[in-house]
């Protein structure tokens, strides 16, 4: 029999020691062997015992043979992911003679993590084990000497250690590094098969302390994929969340949200359609004719793929009317009275699923999508948030008239993108990014967290001024500074020499400009 390239590159080098990449269980059974599992050595066994006499009609009971160093023997066990704390599927198990090495036995674990392997003789063996996932990451299990007894059985468990374990390995972390690491393998949505010209890029923001105070910066990390399709991304922010996505030529990903511990290591792979299964699309701009305005359409991405799936509160209770939406594919809906839902359309890879309940907070997760195979996902929405009964004030503007004339005024003749408070009712939104979505060369993109970020073309960040005074980071936190109800009018400029010279001029650059108007600062509401 054939020993696998990769695990024979190790059982024919020199002598290797057992260790520490081994699962406790199995170094528990090297310190105190038994019949029946494996270790370095143990001590002869004790003289067999003589058979205790059985009642009449007892079963008797089954022979134990010890001494027989010829009768092959089966051997079993389970290799278990450390990392993902499940059993690990289609690992190869190889265990080699030490003196004859035409004498090779070979085993695949099932989706439970287990493997046998018969017609092993007694003797003492090379074992050790391969997955994609070592690969992916550039990792090597020890190759480790046993000794298989003259038994009916024996077991030999191995195992992908832990997070802390594999993050100072891979990433050669010094002991008091805090940062996580995020690994995995990039996959054709269809076949599985490993994608290797793939890049995995991530993106998160941090605080910085400047001269001039606290700066919000943004970080973007690419990371190409190994030959094999796998990747590791190491100095990751702890305790944290950052934002991630696969891309290949001519093949866009989606972009989800990935929790990172600190001294950990997260494990998440990333699929990829092609052509086929993801078409580009421009869907119409609704608002164009009502607006009297020029058309801007929307690119986004679509397929053949189908999500379907339930969304409940944390008490079990299904969320009837909750809103759906597959970031980047334009494709949005809502549960039915069962709670349930269907989005078809997708396009394959791995995109984000956000829901949106009245009373909870939005909840994203991670679905990945295939023409061949139909996704399912159960959302639970656990955390609830209060909802206030709506009040209505009556007060004066406390503003000169002339300012919120030349809101109407600049709507008429200027450069930018203007939205009326009518406007905004007849597109409904939830959060004020939502009114951002539809205007060109503004994007909005999730922020680690449970909201948005209002970035311009190339990824800037554009200035934000509320009621005429300029907001410091209101770009990282629109839809925290004022509710959609409150406002009668926004103005967007993509860049600020087209803004009104007031406040393009204290822009900082030429990234963008947007100005809020709400009903107590701003124009009449309804023109």
């Amino acid at each position: 029999m054939l020993i696998h390239r990769r695990i024979a590159r190790r059982l024919l080098a020199a002598p290797i020691l057992a260790g520490a990449l081994l699962v406790p269980a199995l170094l528990s059974a090297q310190a105190a062997p038994r019949p029946g599992t494996l270790g370095p050595s143990r001590p002869a066994a004790p003289p067999p015992r003589q058979p205790t006499p059985t009642a009449p009609g007892a079963a008797a009971p089954l022979p134990v043979l010890r001494g027989d160093t010829t009768r092959p023997m089966a051997l079993f066990g389970t290799v278990y992911d450390s990392l993902s704390q499940t059993p690990l599927r289609d690992a190869t198990v190889q265990v080699v003679s030490e003196t004859d090495r035409s004498q090779s036995f070979v085993g695949t674990t099932d989706s439970e993590g287990r493997y046998r392997i018969t017609g092993v003789k007694p003797g003492r063996y090379l074992a050790g084990f391969y997955h994609e996932m070592l690969d992916a990451v550039g990792l090597e299990q020890p190759v480790m000497r046993v000794l298989i007894q003259p038994d009916t059985a024996a077991r030999l468990d191995f195992g992908i250690p832990g997070q802390r374990t594999l993050r100072a390995l891979v990433c050669n972390a010094p002991p008091g590094d805090t940062t996580g690491a995020l690994v995995g393998v990039v996959r054709d949505a269809e076949s599985g098969n490993a994608v290797p010209n793939a890049k995995v890029v991530v993106t998160w923001n941090e605080l910085q302390i400047t001269p001039a105070g606290l700066r919000n910066a943004h970080r973007r990390y690419p990371a190409k994929v190994r030959p094999s399709g796998g990747y590791v991304i190491c100095g990751l922010p702890p305790d944290g969340s950052v934002e991630a996505n696969a891309e290949a030529p001519g093949r866009p990903g989606g972009v989800i949200d990935v929790q990172v511990p600190p001294r950990g290591i997260v494990r998440r792979d990333f699929f990829l359609g092609d052509s086929t299964s993801v078409i580009a699309v421009q869907l119409p701009d609704t608002m164009a004719a009502i607006e009297k305005r020029p058309a801007n359409p929307i690119t986004v991405t679509r397929g053949n793929a189908r999500l379907t799936g339930t969304v409940k509160g944390r008490d079990g209770r299904v969320l009837t009317g909750a809103r759906l939406q597959v970031w980047g594919s334009g494709v949005q809906g809502r549960t039915t009275d069962n709670g349930a839902f269907s989005l078809g359309g997708l396009p394959a890879g791995t995109y984000s699923l956000e829901v949106r309940a009245i009373g909870y907070e939005p909840k994203r997760v991670a679905v990945d999508l295939s023409a061949k195979r139909p996704a399912n996902v159960d959302v639970v929405l656990e955390k609830q948030v209060a909802v206030l009964a709506g009040v209505t004030v009556t007060g004066q503007r406390t503003k000169a008239e002339t300012d919120y004339n030349g809101f109407l005024e600049r709507k008429k003749n200027g450069f930018g993108r203007y939205f009326t408070q009518e406007d905004i009712e007849n597109r409904n939104p939830m959060v004020m990014t939502d009114i951002m979505r539809m205007s060109p060369g503004m994007q909005v993109s999730p922020n680690g967290s449970f909201g948005y970020v209002l970035r311009g073309r190339g990824g800037c960040t554009p200035e934000i001024f509320l009621d005429g005074m300029r907001v410091m980071q209101g770009a990282d936190d629109l839809d925290n500074i004022v509710r959609p109800t409150e406002v009668s009018g926004v103005e967007v400029y993509n860049n600020a020499s087209s803004a009104p010279a007031q406040y393009g001029g204290s822009a900082g650059g030429d990234c963008g400009v947007v100005l809020i108007w709400t009903k107590r600062g701003g124009p009449n509401p309804r023109r």
